[in-house]
Order: C-alpha cells, then sequence, then structure tokens
C-alpha cells in the first residue's frame, strides 16, 4: 500500500471543516487517507495520525473500527466531500 503525502495534496480550509462538525484539519485528513486507502488497519493510522482523531471520528458515526481495520462510513464519506467543496481539483478546500 502506497503512502500519502497528505500534506502536498489538499489543504483544507479550517472554518469550512468546523462548519461540517469537524475540529481540526487533521481529522479531515485521517477522512482523505480512508477514502482513497479504503479500510486501514489501525496500526497503519497510529504511524500518520494520533489515534485520539480516529476514535473521535469512531465517537461521531463518520469511521468505524472493526477487527483492528478503521473504515469510513456513509456519512464520512459526505462529510468529507462537504469540507472539500468545490475547490477540490485546485488543492484547496
Amino acid at each position: 500500500m502506497d503512502e500519502i503525502d497528505l500534506t502536498k495534496e489538499i489543504r483544507f480550509n479550517p472554518y469550512r471543516i468546523r462548519r461540517f462538525g469537524l475540529s481540526s484539519t487533521q481529522e479531515a485528513k485521517v477522512l482523505l487517507y480512508l477514502e482513497r486507502q479504503g479500510s486501514t488497519p489501525r496500526k497503519v493510522l497510529s504511524r500518520l495520525f494520533d489515534l485520539r482523531l480516529v476514535e473521535r471520528l469512531a465517537e461521531i458515526g463518520l469511521v468505524v473500527c472493526r477487527n483492528g481495520q478503521v473504515e469510513m462510513t456513509p456519512e464520512g464519506r459526505e462529510t468529507l466531500q462537504r469540507c472539500m467543496g468545490e475547490d477540490h481539483g485546485r488543492g484547496a478546500a
């Protein structure tokens, strides 16, 4: 599985992500990673992100943790799309 450099791909607008229920751009990056990579072992996510971010996303229903794997829910996909907005192709949201 190729690693994604999330710092160069998309910059999230912190005001926009807060409008859609996320508390940090890092949470949006977790969702972006899961959208692109699919179901991901928790151990892999722990090397890339603080697991408290993943736990918070699970608490609000945007990801689910099953059998050591983390997956994005349909609500998580919808939230990510809203956070990315129409500017997605230009590298800013």
